[in-house]
């Protein structure tokens, strides 16, 4: 029997004021889904003119629930959508990126956006039309000033062991993106590290990841690097 497709959802909270009284205790745990089947995510934004105002997606491995699907409709062959990361521009315009699989493990990365802070999204934007190989997972997102968005993602070869950092940039609020550029030199290693993307307030941003080139999973042994670009 075949599942049914995963989707991807989006929950919105307000986190209200805590009194002086409350202080010394530590706030509650607040379950944000239902209890019960298979769930990943677990990206987290805050909005930047409403502290209180948080975002977080997920994904639901096809368990009905009652969160508003967010992505779609997905490119032809891909089956699921999963690993989604989700950002706040200054403007308050929501962006959430995610993968779009296939069976056989290629994905894609898709973005899409909301204006009135995740009530509605727009139509996908499929960053990377021309990926090849194993296709590109792990997708991070940062959202700036004058309608900047740089997303990257983990390119993977064939063989699905090695994986180049790229990335794109959106100057139009995320309607249009630049073609992949490449962010780590060749002869690194990427695989299984999720990029971090930072914007800072001159709008220079900076990326960091693990370079793993040096480890032998097989044999067990060898050294990691952080690097930042």
């Amino acid at each position: 029997m075949s599942a049914p497709p995963a989707r991807l959802l989006l929950v919105l909270a307000c986190a209200g004021a805590l009194g002086t009284a409350a202080a010394a205790a530590p706030p509650p745990n607040v379950p944000v889904t239902q209890s019960g089947g298979a769930v990943e995510g677990g990206g987290l934004a805050l909005d930047p003119r409403s502290p209180a105002r948080l975002a977080t997606v997920y994904s639901n491995g096809g368990v009905t629930w009652t969160s508003h699907a967010v992505a779609g409709p997905l490119p032809p062959g891909a089956t699921l959508c999963r690993d989604a990361v989700v950002a706040f521009a200054p403007d308050r315009t929501l962006y959430v990126a995610y993968e779009a699989a296939w069976l056989s493990g290629f994905a894609q990365v898709g973005l899409v956006r909301s204006g009135d802070g995740g009530a509605t999204f727009g139509a996908p934007v499929l960053l990377d039309p021309d990926a090849t190989g194993g296709g590109d997972r792990e997708p991070s997102i940062v959202a700036g000033k004058a309608g900047r968005v740089v997303v990257s993602f983990q390119r993977y070869d064939e063989d699905e062991e090695h994986a180049a950092v790229e990335a794109v940039t959106s100057n139009d609020r995320g309607s249009t993106f630049s073609p992949p550029v490449a962010v780590s030199p060749p002869g690194q290693n990427a695989a299984g590290s999720r990029a971090a993307l930072a914007l800072d307030a001159a709008g220079r941003l900076y990326v960091g990841w693990v370079d793993g080139s040096a480890v032998d999973v097989a044999a067990g042994g060898g050294t990691a690097s952080v690097v930042v670009a």
